[in-house]
């Protein structure tokens, strides 16, 4: 059996931010990539990546997503790199372009946005990604690789996918030179990380620091308790439970190995963008609310962060 990477000539990228660009730049060197974004009047993105002291200067073919010609253009595999809530939109306006049974890799915060585009692309093999590679921007055309990590893919339902699909997923991926681990429960990672976003991607867009600084501050001590308290429960109602010791473990061990790293809300909290609060302590609100749990906690952090004013509409 030939490898992915033999087999796949084009992978498209949709969303050219800053993990994006990291997947593209390092896939490039094994793959024809095409990045995939808003901007209009270009059709190469320049842009440099730092891995430590080496600065690797990359060009990479874009399209904007409105330019896009039907008969030119078929996506066959594209990793999405959007925010949440613009991840179903922004492959709907793909679709016309999608191959019946094009593969798609989600690479986003929560699990709300998976589970609709799986829902509405019943006939694509929907893979979602969890990774914990560290990526920033210094500026729109610098891109820093901040952490090295692992990223963990699976199918959101393993039902409708063959093993040789995940096979050639992580194949694919690998080609990257990034760490790879294919799983069967993909579901199980994204509620954990989930809950690990919640406990600490507010506390640094509020506190505007890094992640090894949350522990120290008051507002992380007042809610800690009756936070952690809702996520176990929220853990529990996704059918992933788990001790209130273990996920306090958990988060500070994320803590303590990304102590210097910039949570994603916090940097779009800095760059003035719209934060991803309503997919991570949102849903988590949401979710228990639903349920008739306390989720009060989740709610107030979700109400402090949109209150920066930085929430842009």
């Amino acid at each position: 059996m030939k490898e992915a990477t033999e087999v796949i000539t084009t992978v498209h990228v949709l969303g050219p931010g800053a993990l994006g660009l990291l997947w593209a730049a390092k896939l490039s060197s094994r793959q024809t990539i095409r990045l995939l974004g808003r901007q209009e009047g270009i059709s190469t993105l320049r842009f440099s990546l730092q891995e430590g002291d080496i600065v690797y200067r990359m060009a990479l073919p874009y399209l904007p997503v409105s330019s896009l010609v039907p008969q030119n253009e078929t996506i066959k595999t594209v990793l999405v790199f959007t925010k949440s809530e613009d991840t179903l939109p922004a492959l709907q306006s793909l679709q016309p372009y999608l191959t019946p049974s094009a593969m798609i890799v989600l690479f986003q915060n929560g699990i709300g946005s998976h589970l609709a585009v799986a829902e509405a692309f019943p006939d694509c093999v929907v893979f979602a990604a969890v990774t914990t590679e560290g990526a920033n921007r210094r500026d729109p055309l610098s891109v820093v690789h901040a952490g090295r990590g692992i990223t963990r893919v699976g199918a959101l339902f393993p039902e409708r996918v063959r093993a040789a699909d995940l096979a050639d997923c992580v194949a694919l991926l690998k080609g990257s030179d990034l760490k790879i681990e294919p799983v069967v429960d993909i579901r199980k990672s994204l509620w954990t990380k989930l809950a690990i976003n919640c406990a600490i991607n507010p506390f640094t867009a509020i506190l505007s620091c890094p992640n090894g600084e949350i522990t120290e501050s008051d507002l992380f001590r007042s809610l800690w308790p009756t936070l952690k308290a809702e996520l176990v429960e929220l853990l529990g109602l996704a059918g992933y439970p788990v001790p209130a010791n273990e996920l306090e473990a958990s988060v500070m061990d994320v803590v303590q190995r990304t102590a210097h790293n910039r949570s994603s809300m916090l940097q779009d909290r800095l760059a003035g963008r719209r934060t991803e609060i309503d997919a991570i302590n949102g849903f988590a609100w949401r979710t228990l609310a639903e349920k008739r749990r306390p989720h009060a906690a989740n709610l107030q952090l979700c109400q402090m962060v949109k209150e920066l004013n930085l929430d842009l509409v």
